[in-house]
């Protein structure tokens, strides 16, 4: 049950209740302690209580009476622990009390310090209802009204200074309220609160003015006028004179308020199947200020940004409408004095405000119109430009007396579009209502301006009004790309992807008018949503198509020539290369820049650092722009801008694709098709796949069209270069393509060398796809074309490929055979075509020397290899030899080397993305980290590379894959997981070096398991298939294990001599973990003689060795041997366990992986168990 509290509330009248009901206390110093003590955030001194009570009293008695008041009051309230003490400090409970103006402060006081609480803008919706809480609060007008204390002149100064910063804070919150609804509009609820500020203070001038306007301006003529008749009674009692503005407001009111009935509520210019008006939340709100406030607003933004449709929005969804006038200019009437006004004034202006005018001002205005601007001599202007119109004086005051009959019941939005246009006589006349203040007080004069208009009569006058800090500026801006979402799918119901607003972005530039033009061109072609996506192949609407071709008609000889140039450049385009296109210079340039800027067709490049360049606003624009040159003319531009480029872009690639698109569309294929490979080439190395595939395509394209127009060279450079990334990227079915394409065009030219091009290349497409016996058959057919020919280079690379594909087919010996004679015959040149052969080649030899159980030959190979493929162009050749070397590293026992060349290449080869190398070097990482113990790095690269190679089931890398994950498990003593993996590898029914290595682990952990007839048949097997595929370094450790694993199959003579013949070999050729069987034959023989001393020694050096190397799984072999043959207290024994914890914590730190942490806890359980067992 919830504590009563003591609602005490002092914004008025003083209240004390509890649970509702009053609370009485009799004395009035005693309530007004409780009050005092109420009102307080913070503990304030007895001291400061005594001297606001009791101020000429002694210290002694003044403290005596407080101590009384203090003991009445909690016996009054019946309350113990209302009134706390420490020490001097006094204060009541907050757990017990809620009080008013606390809660007041707590709302109010952190939005004072608010910037939000000094603008003229609209709240956040949150300010706005946490000032209502606060200010709902106050009961009344004065704090703890009706509150006195005699002879206490402290609390009465403290009470007064309290209540005016009370009424301080109210008034900020009326006068804030005010604001923010007459900002939005919201005329009837800032009258409510209007209505709370003359509360306060009824003689506040511009509270009652304002709320004048809000009642006049919501159409309520009759109560302003009695609003107005009441002030003058109230100023009446006051003996003061009601201000002269509210004299003349009910004057002005009660003599046309006939006029409110007959002004016009619609907007003048209407428009069939008007799309949405979406966004521009703020634009409207600042539309909503002005207004209020009054004066002159410029609105800017380019053609089609949507300025008219923001003023018609913001009129048309005023609660009350104001009175509108609305002029257009055009650029004919610029030259016809009035032009601007003249019509919109007959069509606008009511017969009643016609009539309610001066008849000498209305016969003024009449003749003017009819006799003057239209009579027979016609009407010029009497001064030069920029002078005031001194003789059309009278008329403009008649002018000036129409609108403020015009705006005499509701403030006049007078808008003037497209004033850039608007003729001198119109802006004089504007200028002059201006001057007289005319829309400080009646309204809101809003100015349209587009850049694509230069009017210096209007420049003036406006920054007249700039310079006199009395001009407002609205700038619009394009559409972002979210209200570019929000358009689509309103127009089409379906939400627009991140792809399609790009587009529609690019297309339009986000002009409204552009935007809506081209998406109804697309419903009245009837393209359903789902077809949004080909928004920009539609042909622009003729509607864009006319205001570009306008804007294009306006343009200078230069500007025009200087659009044309960039619209050929393309979407970006860059100074210099327009300077060189049209051989405009300097200032010329620069003023037609500024123009085709000006106008809206281009804008300076954001992203272009060096400020060099412009983007086109609109692709749109560009695409109009281009279809109104004819064939000849493009041609002629298409080829100055391939030359500008090659001039002003000198061997940069980047640029190629530009220059060879120049090219091409100016009928020039040779150069194209030389510029299309340049691009592809670049396109490759910024590893873009999509770029590179359409430049090569381009070349190739090209050639075939007129295949006996290009040097075989290029053709055969086009075709192998782009077959090579495309073999690569793992694309078997282009490198078909282009290979057959190539095979083709060395038909039909009579090419040996592209016919011998296109079968080599179609062997290995057919390779790829295990299409064996075709991949010969094309290969046998390229060696004979090319054999004899000239063609070394060649000849080398289809009998190297035939090579590599007997290695797929696990054929080793014939693969190495292959590829020994391709590598006799390469004259080891340092030309392209031979450094790439041999990379190529020695790849698949260094990997063959490892099946050979020849890790120590590899190495070389590979270290050479490496030092190669820096020099070859085919960036991939790099993360190719890189990942042989790190994988001759590790077969060869330089494990940390390993995984150095892994960590120095990895990054590459992920951005390459080459994937049969990547995961080559992934493999090696994973062993790697396993060897180290890292289970996590391990299972991380491993898990990669299976699922990466999942798609190519019958390659080696997926096999080998799923051999290291048995690995993985088979380390962790995890036989039934490891086993599963090892099984998943025998059913790929294969003969291959993961294969065969598989059998014989399974045979360790069988033969761990005590299976020793099955371990013995599959070690067995082994070693037959090693031998059968010169396996040498799988059979020779497989013949190992048998003899260490199956002891009593043997003698101990027969096991001395045949262990130390293998050893002899393993040692030789320098196997992977050849130092593990040179520590471990010795101690296993010494432990079969019975020779324990020997044997503990032997194991002791195992360890060492395993823990220098970092071979954990091997060391914890050692481990093992050495806690079984010591006793408890024993030395050598006890820094075996202490070890064995060791390497279980360090492993532990990196056994996270959720695929092996259960395993993993597992095998440290039953090494625990097993040092302990030992132990006791």
């Amino acid at each position: 049950m919830d504590t009563p509290k003591l609602k005490i509330l002092l914004l008025g009248p003083p209240e004390v209740t509890l649970e509702d009901r009053p609370v009485l206390i009799k004395r009035r110093l005693n309530r007004a302690l409780l009050f005092y003590l109420a009102a307080q955030n913070n503990p304030v001194t007895r001291e400061e209580i005594c001297n606001l009570f009791w101020p000429d009293a002694p210290e002694e008695i003044a403290r005596k009476n407080l101590r009384e008041a203090l003991s009445r009051l909690r016996t009054s309230i019946g309350l113990t622990d209302l009134i706390f003490s420490e020490g001097e400090q006094l204060f009541l409970n907050p757990e017990r009390v809620w009080v008013d103006s606390r809660e007041m402060d707590r709302l109010i006081t952190p939005l004072m310090s608010s910037s939000e609480m000094y603008r003229g803008s609209a709240l956040p919706e949150w300010m706005v209802a946490q000032m209502k809480e606060g200010f709902a609060l106050c009961r009344a007008n004065r704090f703890m009204q009706g509150t006195t204390l005699d002879n206490a002149a402290g609390f009465e100064n403290w009470m007064e200074l309290t209540n005016q910063a009370y009424r301080y804070s109210r008034i900020k919150i009326v006068d804030r309220l005010v604001d923010h609804y007459i900002s939005g509009g919201n005329l009837e609820e800032a009258l409510i609160w209007l209505g709370k500020g003359i509360d306060i203070n009824p003689f506040d001038e511009d509270w009652n003015y304002l709320a004048l306007i809000c009642l006049r301006d919501t159409g309520r003529i009759q109560e302003m006028i009695d609003y107005i008749t009441y002030m003058e009674k109230l100023y009446q009692q006051q003996e003061e004179e009601l201000p002269a503005r509210f004299t003349a407001f009910k004057t002005d009111a009660i003599a046309r308020k006939e006029i409110e009935n007959h002004l016009p509520t619609d907007w003048p210019e209407q428009e069939e199947d008007e799309p949405p008006f979406i966004c521009r939340e703020h634009e409207l709100e600042l539309l909503n200020q002005a207004l209020r406030k009054r004066g002159v607003l410029l609105v800017q933004g380019e053609e089609g940004i949507g300025k008219t449709r923001l003023l018609k929005q913001f009129y048309i969804t005023q609660p009350y409408s104001p009175a509108l006038l609305y002029c257009r200019s055009l650029p004919l009437g610029r030259n016809t004095p009035f032009m601007a006004l003249t019509q919109p004034l007959r069509d606008q202006i009511q017969e009643v405000v016609w009539q309610a005018l001066e008849p000498s001002d209305r016969q003024l205005l009449s003749h003017f119109y009819y006799h003057v601007l239209h009579g027979t001599e016609g009407f010029t202007l009497p001064v030069s430009a920029g002078e005031p119109q001194r003789v059309l004086e009278n008329v403009f005051y008649a002018f000036l007396n129409l609108l403020k009959i015009t705006a005499s019941n509701r403030p006049l939005l007078f808008v003037l579009d497209d004033a850039m246009w608007m003729d001198q006589a119109s802006i004089s006349l504007i200028s002059f209502l201006i001057e007289h203040k005319f829309f400080d007080q009646y309204g809101l004069l809003v100015i349209l301006v587009s850049p694509e208009g230069d009017n210096p009569d209007l420049d003036a006058l406006l920054q007249r009004r700039s310079r006199s800090r009395k001009l407002e500026t609205i700038r619009l801006v394009a559409l972002q790309k979210r209200e570019i979402g929000l358009f689509v799918q309103r127009i089409f119901g379906k939400t627009a992807d991140e792809a399609l607003v790009k587009k529609v972005q690019s297309q339009t530039g986000g002009n409204p008018f552009f935007l809506i033009e081209c998406l109804r061109a697309m419903q009245q072609k009837n393209i359903s949503s789902d077809q949004l996506s080909d928004f920009g192949a539609c042909s622009p609407p003729e509607s864009i198509v006319r205001l570009v071709r306008g804007k294009m008609n306006l343009l200078e000889k230069a500007s025009a020539a200087a659009l044309s140039a960039a619209a050929v450049l393309g979407r970006t385009f860059y100074i210099d290369v327009v300077e060189e296109m049209t051989g405009i210079t300097d200032e010329a340039l620069v003023a037609a820049l500024n123009e085709l800027s000006l106008k809206g067709f281009i804008s300076a490049n954001l992203e272009d650092r060096t400020e060099g360049s412009y983007v086109f606003s609109r692709e749109v624009e560009r695409g109009i722009i281009l279809d109104q040159l004819g064939p000849a003319e493009k041609r002629r531009l298409h080829l100055r801008a391939a030359k500008a480029l090659l001039s002003r872009r000198p061997r940069q690639p980047a640029f190629a694709k530009e220059i060879a698109f120049h090219f091409e569309t100016a009928g020039e294929t040779q150069p194209a098709v030389k510029a299309w490979l340049e691009a592809g080439r670049y396109a490759g190395s910024k590893y873009s796949k999509d770029e590179t595939y359409l430049s090569y395509g381009r070349a190739l394209d090209l050639i075939s069209r007129l295949p006996a127009g290009y040097d075989e060279s290029v053709i055969y450079q086009a075709a192998n270069e782009w077959g090579n990334y495309a073999h690569d990227q793992d694309d078997s079915r282009t490198c078909e393509k282009i290979y057959q394409r190539c095979l083709e065009v060395g038909e039909a030219t009579h090419s040996l060398l592209l016919i011998g091009t296109g079968l080599s290349g179609l062997g290995r497409a057919a390779d790829f796809l295990y299409e064996y016996e075709k991949s010969t058959d094309y290969f046998q057919r390229a060696i004979f074309y090319l054999s004899n020919t000239g063609y070394d280079a060649e000849l080398i690379k289809a009998l190297s490929r035939l090579g590599i594909m007997q290695f797929g087919r696990d054929e080793y010996t014939r693969a190495y055979e292959l590829l020994t004679d391709a590598l006799k015959r390469d004259p080891a040149t340092k030309d392209q075509d031979s450094l790439d052969n041999r990379v190529n080649i020695l790849s698949y030899i260094c990997i063959l020397h490892i099946f050979f159980g020849e890790p120590g030959k590899a190495e070389k190979i590979a270290a050479e290899m490496a030092r190669l493929s820096v020099l070859v162009k085919r960036r991939s050749a790099r993360v190719q030899g890189h990942a042989l070397l790190a994988m001759a590293q590790y077969y060869n026992g330089r494990v940390q080397e390993a995984l150095l060349t892994f960590r120095v290449n990895h990054s590459m080869a992920e951005t390459l993305q080459v994937r049969f190398w990547l995961s080559l070097l992934e493999l090696v990482a994973a062993m790697a980290y396993l060897h180290n113990g890292d289970l996590d790095k391990s299972w991380y690269f491993i898990d990669r590379v299976h699922r990466r190679e999942a798609n190519f089931p019958q390659e080696k890398l997926f096999i080998q894959a799923v051999k290291i994950k048995g690995d993985i498990f088979r380390s962790l003593r995890a036989n039934d997981k490891a086993h599963g993996y090892y099984d998943q590898v025998f059913r790929s029914n294969v003969i291959n070096y993961p294969a065969v290595e598989s059998r014989s682990l399974a045979a360790v952990m069988l033969a761990d398991e005590r299976k020793n007839t099955d371990a013995l048949e599959l070690i067995q097997r082994s070693i037959k298939e090693a031998k059968q595929k010169n396996f040498a370094g799988i059979g020779l450790k497989a013949r190992m294990y048998a003899l260490l694993l199956f002891l009593e199959k043997t003698t101990l003579e027969e096991f001395e001599h045949q262990t130390d013949a293998l050893q002899q070999e393993i040692s030789r050729r320098e196997l992977l973990n050849h130092d593990v069987f040179e520590s471990w034959v010795p101690a296993a023989l010494a432990e079969l003689r019975g020779d324990q001393a020997r044997a503990l020694a032997g194991y002791c050096e195992l360890q060492q060795r395993m823990a220098a190397s970092q071979n954990v799984w091997m060391e914890f072999l050692a481990l093992r041997k050495i806690i079984g043959m010591t006793k408890k207290g024993d030395d050598t024994g006890g820094r075996a366990r202490t070890r064995v914890k060791e390497l279980l914590a360090g492993i532990a730190l990196h056994a996270e992986s959720p695929a092996i942490k259960g395993s993993f806890q597992k095998f440290r359980n039953k090494w625990r168990r097993y040092v302990n067992d030992m132990s006791t």
